[in-house]
């Protein structure tokens, strides 16, 4: 089985199109999860990027 890529959150903020404090907010809601690389980085998996954008396009969602 293949791992799904994993973006730093710089990455999954310019993916998605928002800023950082954005892409926080969404983790702290519970929307998006991160994930613990390091004891000092986070990333997210593409996979769950992808889910976002296609639950705010079936939503009607800005992007």
């Amino acid at each position: 089985m293949q791992q799904a890529p994993v973006l730093l959150k710089k990455e999954a903020a310019k993916q998605l199109k928002i800023g950082l404090t954005s892409l926080n907010t969404l983790i702290k809601n519970g929307v998006i999860v991160q994930i613990q690389l390091t004891k000092q980085r986070v990333g997210i998996l593409q996979t769950d990027i992808d889910a976002y954008l296609t639950a705010q396009r079936s939503k009607g969602g800005a992007l």
